[in-house]
């Protein structure tokens, strides 16, 4: 078989030509040092060195995290050392000064003490790269130096048997009935529970009040409520409704810094509390339906009249329509101030 000389010069071109093409990228990988240039020179290689480069960084970013922890841990340490070499010197003092010291003596003792206090709140307050070793102080103390003194939280009590709120059920409990309402004034404020039916007993009303007192953020928008049906954030509650409002416009002014919590006492009353160094005002009434079986006939009429004037003045209770009279019978009647049992 006979091949032409133009076949054959071109496979030799051919030949040439593509051995001089892998001279060139063998001639270009010698020179950047990288065997691929383009992804698509080898694309499972590619993929797999970029999973190493991903890797790489996630190692490089450990090792970091890691020395920061160490440093972090070891300033700590140091910092904890040397607050128990404070307490240590701290505990010597206190052994020494108990043994009987003259007034001179008593001085230098607390003049140290002093300024180990203050090395105390240097070694809290202690950063590290800006970031607090242990948290800081997050309020600035009160006080300089070693003269402490020692605050007793204001405490209001709040019993229902000493003041005879409701009736006394078989039990020996006290309740109150459907519509009534218990009003808690404390510090600005007025906690209202209201029963939503008959034979409503004290403890339920006290844990309503302490559900109310305990969860109270402040701003009178976040105050809790139980049972309120026109707000879908309230606690349900079928026994009673409780919420929070403003006081009446003479009351005490509301003191911001006063943080309250209540508790029920072992004996079943309303114990609330304040914190430490701070005062605040406290006072409760009880609002019932009156019943006229209860009155002379004599007091039904003034009762009736009274209410009628506060109603509607200027108006006599026989020259009312029906309605306004059915209304003035049945008007809840405001009780007598409850007394508080204050313990200070």
């Amino acid at each position: 078989m006979r091949i032409p000389n133009l076949s054959v010069s071109n496979n030799i071109t051919k030949t040439i030509s593509d051995l001089n093409q892998k001279r060139i990228k063998l001639d270009q990988q010698i020179s950047s040092g990288q065997k691929m240039a383009l992804p698509e020179d080898d694309g499972m290689t590619m993929g797999r060195i970029i999973d190493l480069e991903t890797q790489k960084s996630t190692l490089t970013q450990y090792q970091r995290n890691a020395s920061y922890a160490s440093e972090f841990l070891n300033t700590g340490y140091l910092n904890l050392d040397k607050l128990r070499e404070i307490n240590v010197r701290g505990q010597e003092i206190a052994r020494t000064a108990s043994t009987g010291l003259n007034a001179p003596g008593n001085q230098t003792y607390g003049h140290e003490i002093n300024q180990l206090i203050e090395e105390v709140l240097n070694r809290l307050n202690a950063s590290h790269r800006n970031r607090s070793l242990f948290g800081g102080t997050q309020l600035k103390p009160e006080f300089g130096n070693s003269d402490v003194v020692l605050g007793k939280k204001q405490k209001k009590e709040i019993s229902f048997d000493d003041n005879s709120v409701g009736f006394v059920q078989n039990d020996g409990k006290r309740s109150i009935n459907k519509g009534e309402k218990v009003i808690l004034d404390l510090n600005g404020r007025e906690y209202v529970v209201e029963s939503k039916r008959d034979n409503l007993s004290a403890t339920e009303i006290n844990n309503a009040f302490s559900y109310l007192i305990n969860y109270d953020k402040g701003e009178l928008s976040q105050s809790p409520s139980m049972g309120q049906t026109t707000n879908p954030q309230s606690t349900p509650n079928a026994n009673l409704s409780a919420y929070v409002r403003s006081s009446i416009d003479n009351a005490p002014a509301r003191n911001k810094n006063v943080l309250l919590n209540a508790k029920i006492s072992l004996n079943g009353n309303l114990e609330v509390y304040g914190n430490t160094g701070q005062t605040f005002e406290a006072k409760a009434s009880y609002v019932h339906r009156w019943n006229p079986n209860q009155y002379f006939p004599a007091q039904v009429d003034d009762l009736i009249k009274k209410e009628t004037e506060s109603r509607f003045p200027g108006i006599s209770f026989e020259d009312l329509p029906q309605s306004d009279q059915e209304l003035v019978r049945f008007a809840p009647l405001k009780g007598i101030g409850l007394i508080l049992l204050c313990h200070n």
